[in-house]
């Protein structure tokens, strides 16, 4: 099944998102978008 990435907006495999076991469910970013998303953002407001 494909899934829309909330970041890039574009459709991708299931396989391509990261499960989140904790919320069951998968993740809105896949996993691309989300290793950009922490280079970007997480890792500066730790600084």
């Amino acid at each position: 099944m494909k899934r829309k990435c909330s970041l890039c907006g574009e459709y991708k495999e299931e396989s391509e998102f990261r499960y989140m076991n904790k919320q069951r469910r998968f993740n809105a970013y896949c996993k691309e978008c989300e290793k950009w998303y922490h280079r970007h953002y997480v890792r500066k407001e730790k600084r």
